[in-house]
């Protein structure tokens, strides 16, 4: 949507002229001020042959371009207070008190305009007329307010109930943590006893601490004792039992060479 040349001049430079026109700077002063501009003269060079900006073009603007304006200012005002209150109200109140407070006050409203009507009526039946109708609204205010009131208990329940669930999970978690710490220290004992069950040993106490770890939970090295070296450790073990099968072997030999065949010592 064109409105001449101003239309053409560029955003910022538009908008001093709307603010020009609010300060109500007279048109001459303007068009004057514009015409010196070296912008101006750009743009009326590329699309306009060099014409000058004249006080009726600027008359042509302040009736569309300006006007234009003037609405989006006053809808920015608009947003910007509105913004300004829900922050303020988001600041002051709960989430309950603004309906109920506004409650209240159509309430109060309703039954002031309700008598008024009433009081107009000089015929009965116009009477029972104007006050059956205030009546309805005010029953659908009462309904409106009870289901308002069902909702707030029903809201209350469900943060209670969201409320009694993160205790009790942070409880567990509290004790799940307390037994990660406590646990290590109540296993340490068994580990040497378990250890025995596979082969005793550095490897052997490597393996019955992972597999202890693993029943009960643990996270792995939780009993001071990690994988790293196993394989060297069971590679030694295995070669230390092999040492003592052949030292045992050995003795047996020497035994025998020792005692004659068929002798009996007893």
């Amino acid at each position: 949507m064109a409105y001449g040349k101003i239309a053409r001049l560029p955003r910022e430079l538009r908008e001093q002229i709307n603010r020009r026109l609010v300060n109500n700077e007279p048109g001459n002063q303007l068009v004057a001020w514009l015409n010196g501009l070296p912008e101006v003269q750009a743009v009326l060079a590329e699309h306009f042959g060099g014409r000058e900006i004249n006080e009726d073009n600027l008359s042509e603007w302040k009736q569309h371009g300006h006007q234009d304006w003037l609405r989006g200012e006053v809808a920015r005002d608009w947003l910007n207070e509105l913004t300004d209150q829900a922050d303020s109200l988001d600041e002051q109140m709960d989430e309950g008190q603004i309906s109920d407070r506004f409650g209240s006050l159509l309430a109060a409203e309703l039954t002031r305009l309700g008598k008024i009507l009433i009081d107009r009526e000089a015929e009965p039946a116009k009477r029972w007329e104007r006050l059956c109708e205030v009546q309805r609204v005010l029953s659908q205010l009462r309904r409106d307010d009870h289901r308002a009131i069902l909702t707030g208990i029903t809201r209350g329940k469900n943060l209670l109930a969201v409320k009694r669930e993160l205790t009790a999970k942070l409880k567990s978690d509290l004790q799940e943590q307390c037994r990660q710490m406590s646990l290590p220290l109540r296993l340490m004992p068994t580990l040497d006893d378990r250890a025995e069950e596979f082969g005793g040993g550095v490897a052997g106490r490597k393996i019955a601490a992972r597999v202890l770890e693993l029943e009960n939970g643990l996270k792995p090295g939780s009993l001071g004792e990690s994988w790293e070296g196993l394989e060297e450790a069971m590679a030694a073990q295995m070669a230390e039992e092999e040492r003592l099968e052949k030292l045992e072997t050995r003795r047996a030999r020497r035994r025998e060479k020792r005692e004659p065949a068929g002798v009996n010592r007893t």
